[in-house]
């Protein structure tokens, strides 16, 4: 159930493949729908779908929800400021969605993820962000293959602020790389205003794909008001990673800038990061290296 649904060709009826339709400068408000209740759906093969101006806030579910139907998943979608508010569940939830390109859009405020992706090959998100979501920022997730037809994915410019769990997220597994560059996180791991619990502004457990992360911050602190606890616990946070590359970063969280949580394959953190640790005006710093 969706304000907006799309159907395959299967549902639909099409002599076609469904595809090439447009959503632009539209809000839908599900603040006063029962549960359950989609902002925009698909299921199946919906292709070359575009939506731009788009507020999708105060839906029951997701905010845009797209997944499989004969094992087949929407994909190759463009999206160009879309605003993703307020979803009591993901405010976007990508199942294979692969060829995706999502330009300065939000997801803020959101009960589950902000960015739910399970296995997004190919595709780019540049300039995006996730803040004050109740888990994740951006999750990364899912079987990303190793065949020739796999690929992975560039996140280029995105910024996370005060969600919950881990600023980004990355559990999947694959053998394509997914590279992340010129990231901004800050104050992620808010955990219900405690912080700890093992959060980090980047952090990935048991992820196979390779990461190779470049030109990244990681800045703590508290709620806007001056409550809560001093978060991210860490800066960054690898456990059971088959393959890290990290340089020209600043790291600075309230443990730590780096926790290895053990089992990594290979590990590769350059000589240009500097590790920080304590709150935004108490703190040590590490330079050059070794982590704090």
């Amino acid at each position: 159930v969706a304000a907006i649904r799309f159907l395959d060709a299967t549902d639909g009826g099409y002599a076609d493949i469904s595809g090439e339709q447009r959503i632009l400068n539209v809000t839908l408000d599900g603040g006063n729908l029962g549960a359950g209740v989609d902002g925009i759906q698909a299921k199946g093969n919906v292709q070359n779908v575009a939506l731009r101006d788009v507020t999708i806030r105060r839906f029951p579910n997701s905010g845009i929800y797209c997944g499989l139907q004969g094992g087949i998943a929407p994909y190759s979608w463009r999206m160009h400021r879309v605003m993703l508010d307020n979803n009591h569940a993901h405010g976007f939830f990508g199942e294979r969605m692969v060829d995706l390109t999502a330009v300065d859009c939000q997801a803020i405020g959101n009960w589950s993820n902000g960015w739910m992706l399970q296995n997004a090959a190919n595709s780019q998100m540049v300039g995006c962000r996730a803040e004050w979501n109740g888990n994740h920022g951006f999750y990364l997730s899912g079987n990303w293959g190793n065949g020739a037809g796999s690929g992975g994915m560039l996140m280029s410019g995105c910024s996370t602020d005060r969600n919950g769990f881990n600023g980004v997220y990355l559990d999947c597994t694959g053998t394509p790389p997914i590279v992340i560059s010129n990231l901004m996180t800050r104050r992620d791991g808010r955990n219900g205003g405690t912080g700890g619990g093992g959060y980090a502004g980047l952090a990935a457990n048991g992820a196979t794909t390779p990461l190779i992360i470049g030109d990244w911050t990681n800045f703590p602190g508290v709620d806007d008001g001056g409550g809560s606890t001093n978060s991210p616990q860490y800066g960054a946070s690898f456990t059971n990673t088959s393959h890290v590359q990290i340089d020209n970063a600043y790291l600075h969280a309230a443990t730590a800038g780096l926790n290895d949580g053990g089992g990594n394959g290979s590990l590769y953190l350059g000589t240009n990061i500097t590790y920080v640790a304590g709150t935004t005006s108490t703190y040590t710093k590490t330079p050059g290296g070794g982590p704090a």
